[in-house]
């Protein structure tokens, strides 16, 4: 067993595993036949996709073949007698032409060398798969990494607890020879003087994208400080830092990249979590202004203008990876993350805006328990009727909306989807959403690499398209709900009982959409069409982060929120100096092949940790940039 990933032999027979890429393995196949078989195999990332043609040769009676194969994903492989189609569907649903099927008993993993002997007896045939060269565990790695940042945090601990004792003890020891030296020294003159505190209340925390200044922030000394929610800037934290290190590779793993299309990977919580906690700081932030007198038309003009911003800035980083070029040859990208969130900070501040006065949170006259316990949504009734109309838009342009060569309502990745089937072709990738996007934007001003595209062999899609920012502005109000609660429920216990049943309602409801499905169900957990399902499971599990954060960091002061805390309240210049720092030193480097799980995973979490070191630097300076 290798901790560190690397093959016990680096030979095995005729097989040189050197040659051998992260997720690869050997087959070695011996045809016991009467006639030539051709193989196919189906990924289990490919879901409701027919089997399709690995090599257009042969598999010849008694001749053996080997061939490499990939392992990331389970795949199920099919010996054909006849290999004139590359997808085989409806005759194969028919077993026409299958001589046998095999994953093996033996899940196929990588650097394994497996024999595949395909034998035909009695009117029988099968394939016997067994294993000539164990593979290596792809996740010992993990367990490093975890043992290694374990260690750091107790050292990190211990070290903050002998600096403490020691000062601790240098003050006593300074005390006691202010005593000697002056012993007439009366007990008032030796107190420390204590400042006045304000009583713990909800500050307005930065949401992701404030005045493009870098701003150092001093603790006034006129008047006292406002106790800070850390739980919010900590949630924000957790988000960036998982951003950082899923967008670096999240060491080759597939459970940390997104979802191929339907379903729910470590990848796919960072961007509706990130509009969610904006959400979340909008209400908060916004009658912190109305408090102060600030007038409407003031406030509005600089929600506009910080909208503005966030999306030309998104717009700019969309040149980084190629410069634009204009006129016949225009191949910008106009839809992007920075940009989905100027809109969906524009909408929800805008409509919060609306609803916000001086006594916001204050029920007019005589208010029952009933309405008391409604409180939160009460004050925002007139601002859920947009919100109402946009899901309804949403809706009707899915479900309705006519799609030229596609099923009207369809929500899969088209090519091979639906078993190749001939009325949905690559173009029908996410249905009215694909076609909207490609009708206005043009396939020149999209993204051009959607993550479908090679698995379902399907055609371009901008994840970040119009159809999906309504539903992205949902997912925002969400968090604006949350925040809500904040400000109407000031005691702990109530907030998080109010925050647990949003997130068991959520839950519950985009459970029963998906019909409790990864893939598939009436709306599909989907991060690419950004569906309704995908909204209410992802807030459902935000609320229950939330209320964790908030019951240890804020309620119990278990923990300080430390390292999570410094990398959120400054996560617009992490995200954007990672994105564009990505491939420099001291946060990028490559040793060699880097053909494992375990160099991959040991730079993706370098790279993390020095952003958040970063992070920390920052905020020790008390350096904070935002938009």
């Amino acid at each position: 067993m290798s901790w560190i990933e690397q093959p016990t032999l680096d030979f095995v027979g005729s097989f040189d595993l050197s040659k051998l890429n992260i997720d690869e393995a050997f087959l070695n196949f011996t045809s016991n036949t009467s006639s030539n078989l051709w193989l196919y195999s189906l990924s289990s990332a490919c879901y409701s996709c027919p089997y399709t043609l690995v090599s257009e040769e042969a598999f010849e009676p008694g001749v053996s073949k080997s061939l490499k194969i990939d392992t990331k994903y389970s795949t199920k492989y099919r010996f054909r007698t006849e290999g004139i189609n590359e997808i085989a569907n409806a005759q194969l649903t028919k077993n026409e032409y299958k001589f046998c099927d095999f994953e093996g008993d033996i899940n196929f993993k990588e650097f394994g060398v497996y024999n595949v002997q395909m034998i035909e007896e009695d009117n029988t045939s099968k394939c016997i798969v067994t294993e000539a060269a164990a593979p290596v565990n792809i996740y010992l790695p993990l367990l490093i990494a975890l043992f290694i940042y374990i260690a750091l945090i107790s050292f990190s601990f211990v070290f903050g607890t002998i600096r403490k004792h020691w000062r601790h003890c240098q003050e006593s020891k300074g005390s006691e020879l202010l005593v000697r030296e002056s012993p007439h020294a009366s007990v008032e003159s030796m107190a420390p003087k204590i400042p006045p505190q304000a009583p713990p209340t909800t500050s307005t925390p930065p949401t992701p994208g404030m005045s493009p200044t870098l701003s150092s922030v001093s603790n006034p000394t006129s008047r006292p400080q406002r106790q800070r929610l850390k739980s919010l800037d900590t949630f924000r934290g957790i988000s960036i830092v998982l951003m950082i290190f899923v967008n670096s590779g999240g060491g080759k793993y597939y459970f940390f990249e997104h979802a191929i299309w339907d379903g729910l990977c470590v990848a796919d919580l960072v961007f509706p979590w990130f509009l969610w906690i904006m959400g979340v700081c909008v209400p908060i932030s916004v009658k912190s202004q109305v408090k102060r007198g600030i007038p409407k038309l003031k406030i509005f003009k600089y929600i506009l203008i910080r909208s503005i911003k966030l999306i030309g800035l998104g717009i700019l980083y969309n040149t980084l990876d190629q410069p634009a070029q204009f006129g016949e040859n225009a191949n910008l990208r106009i839809p992007g993350v920075l940009q989905r969130f100027g809109i969906c900070y524009f909408v929800s501040a805008t409509l919060v805006l609306i609803s916000m006065t001086v006594n916001f949170t204050k029920p007019g006259g005589r208010a029952s328990k009933i309405k008391a316990a409604f409180q939160d949504l009460t004050i925002l009734w007139i601002s859920w009727i947009p919100i109402i109309l946009i899901l309804l838009a949403h809706f009707l342009l899915t479900f309705s909306l006519p799609v030229p060569g596609c099923p009207t309502g369809y929500l899969g990745p088209g090519g091979l989807h639906l078993d190749n089937n001939a009325t949905v072709t690559k173009h029908c990738i996410g249905g009215a959403a694909g076609y909207i996007d490609v009708k206005i934007l043009t396939s020149r001003h999209m993204y051009n690499y959607p993550t479908a595209k090679t698995v379902f062999r399907s055609d371009i899609y901008d994840p970040e398209g119009f159809l999906g920012t309504l539903t992205s502005i949902f997912q925002a109000w969400l968090g604006v709900q949350t925040g809500a609660t904040m400000l109407v429920f000031p005691r702990p216990f109530s907030r998080l009982k109010r925050w647990g049943l949003w997130a068991i309602l959520t839950g519950l409801i985009g459970t029963i959409l998906c019909q409790g499905r990864m893939t598939g169900g009436w709306i599909p957990i989907n991060k690419n069409l950004w569906s309704v399902s995908y909204v209410l499971v992802t807030s459902s599990f935000a609320n229950i982060l939330l209320s964790a954060l908030y019951f240890i960091i804020d309620m119990k002061k278990w923990w300080t929120g430390s390292p999570f805390f410094e990398s959120g309240m400054n996560s617009i210049l992490l995200y954007m100096g990672h994105s564009i720092l990505v491939n420099c030193l001291p946060w990028h480097w490559s040793d060699g092949t880097m053909r494992t799980h375990f160099i991959h995973l040991m730079e993706h979490l370098w790279t993390t940790t020095m952003w958040v070191f970063v992070g920390i630097w920052l905020h020790h300076k008390k350096l904070y940039w935002s938009i």
